[in-house]
């Protein structure tokens, strides 16, 4: 009995030295702690220990009390949940009995050297369960003195961090997993706020700025695909509307070669951190750009294309050539034959005994028709190709492109001033793209006459009033006599002091195909400095 009325007596004796405790709290108690005690005090006036001590023992933060060594009074009961050790099991024990061998003795250092000198002390600390077991303890200790008794005690607070520390590693590795992939990514990747602003991009990114003289690419590039995202960000923000796969042509500056690149855009969305948002969910967007350089995948298409027109090009001139050529042949043919003819009638007039010399002569214009009907038939059709619009630009770069081996074996410097946003003609790439080569052949033969030294030709093209294209190419030749401005087109006419194999018929056969069109080749005579000629052709090709 007097056993029992002992233990009594203890418990109580604790619960009022507990009080003696907690009338004199440091500042530094956990926010937890200070709001419960804010309840059960009034104006200064505790309340019953026993209220004090449930206080504690239910709380939720492990809390331990020990006297100026560090020997353990008091534990409540989330510090036995957390350390696996019952309160019989720490009465009496050093509050080492947690420690691990993994925390750095300079921090315990800086933890006694805080709390002897009358400071609170907090920090991370490697504990070890009873279990053997370790965990990571965010720590805080404060001196306390009460000043009925003068004796000194350590209120210790900890908790397990050790899943937080797990989880702020984890997203730390992940991050810097993910910006590294990024990083190096061989594709620029830039991530834009809901005003247009980048706020993220990776090393490509940057490179790419750099070589656009700084500026940015995704401003350029949103110029570019402007029509997709319904001509205002604002909007395509709140549409949300992708793109993939757009190709956009980037010029780096003047004098360097346009780059293209297969661009992609995705809105991504991400929750607003902000406190007031935890029960009204705020979202924010973001556009994630990526843009992959596919420049020299479109130089290889580029040059499959010009590869394929060339071949197209090639078979159309042999065609157009031998078209000519027969064409030209059966015209000089025709002027004998037509001679023999009017001799034959003549001599039937004028001498009738002669009637074996007669037959002759018929005889050698029926060969001579026989002739000229087995070159018609021999004339080859045109190569098919089907009728389209047609960009002049582009079909003077395209022969520009195929001429440039020739070009640069000769010397020649080409001054090339196109107009931009040049209307379509109706017609066949292929026979204009023979028009404007048949002119530039001609211009390149002019340059290396004898005694030329200026090797430079110009072409200009340039829009009439939406009604017709223009092109004009102006070399710094010899020139053309103006008595040989119409004569210049003959079949078979040459003007060059050797004529290097040349039929004689580029400039016929330049002048058949713009009048099929509706178009003109005409010699500018009031040009001086070498031979100017002007291409004229309607947008809609003669059609009408």
């Amino acid at each position: 009995m007097s056993s029992d009325l002992s233990d009594v007596q203890d418990k109580y004796n604790w619960v009022g030295a507990l009080g003696d405790f907690f009338a004199s709290l440091p500042d530094e108690v956990p926010s937890e702690i200070l709001d419960a005690f804010s309840v059960i005090q009034d104006h200064g006036n505790i309340l019953p220990p026993r209220l004090f001590y449930e206080v504690v023992e239910q709380s939720s933060i492990a809390i331990s009390i020990t006297d100026n060594q560090a020997n353990i009074l008091y534990v409540n009961q989330a510090f036995q949940n957390l350390t696996g050790y019952c309160s019989d099991e720490l009465q009496g024990k050093n509050e080492s009995i947690l420690s691990y061998k993994a925390t750095p003795k300079t921090v315990y250092q800086e933890l006694w050297a805080s709390i002897l000198s009358g400071n609170a002390w907090n920090g991370i600390l490697v504990n070890k369960r009873k279990d053997g077991s370790r965990y990571l303890a965010e720590v805080t200790v404060a001196p306390v003195s009460c000043n009925r008794t003068e004796s000194h005690y350590f209120l210790g607070m900890h908790r397990d961090v050790t899943a937080l520390h797990n989880l702020k590693n984890k997203v730390h590795n992940q991050k810097e997993l993910i910006e590294s992939v990024v990083d190096h990514a061989p594709m620029a990747i830039a991530l834009l706020d809901m005003d247009g602003t980048v706020v993220l991009d990776n090393r490509t990114y940057k490179t790419l700025m750099a070589d656009l003289g700084g500026r940015e690419p995704a401003e350029l590039i949103l110029q570019s695909v402007n029509s997709i995202l319904y001509g205002d960000f604002e909007s395509a923000c709140a549409r949300g509307h992708d793109f993939e796969h757009q190709e956009v042509r980037l010029l780096p500056g003047p004098g360097q070669e346009a780059r293209w690149f297969s661009c992609s855009a995705s809105w991504i969305q991400e929750f607003d951190l902000r406190a007031e948002s935890y029960f009204e969910l705020h979202i924010q967007s973001g556009l994630l750009l990526v843009a992959n350089d596919i420049t020299r995948q479109k130089r290889e298409q580029e040059q499959a294309r010009i590869n394929a027109v060339q071949a197209l090009m090639m078979e159309q001139s042999a065609t157009l050539n031998m078209q000519e050529t027969l064409s030209g042949a059966i015209f000089k043919m025709q002027e004998p034959l037509n001679m023999i003819e009017a001799a034959a009638e003549m001599l039937k007039r004028q001498e009738p005994g002669q009637d074996h010399l007669y037959r002759t002569l018929k005889q050698a214009l029926e060969a001579g028709h026989q002739a000229v009907k087995t070159l018609r038939a021999s004339i080859p059709g045109e190569v098919s190709e089907a009728t389209g619009p047609v960009n002049m630009n582009d079909v003077v770069r395209d022969v520009l492109n195929i001429m440039a081996a020739r070009l640069l074996a000769e010397g020649v410097v080409v001054d090339c001033r196109p107009t931009e946003s040049l209307p379509f003609v109706t017609g066949q790439a292929g026979k204009l793209r023979a028009l404007v080569k048949y002119l530039l052949d001609n211009a390149i033969d002019a340059l290396r006459e004898p005694g030329n030294w200026q090797r430079e030709f110009m072409i200009i093209t340039r829009n009439n009033n939406n009604e017709r294209i223009e092109l004009w190419i102006q070399d710094m030749g010899p020139g053309l006599a103006p008595e040989l401005r119409f004569k210049a087109f003959e079949p078979f006419f040459s003007n060059w002091n050797a004529r290097r194999g040349h039929s004689g018929m580029g400039l016929t056969m330049a002048q058949q195909i713009a009048v099929e069109y509706g178009g003109e080749v005409e010699v500018d005579t009031e040009y001086n400095n070498g031979c100017r000629v002007r291409v004229s052709i309607p947008l809609d090709g003669g059609q009408q």
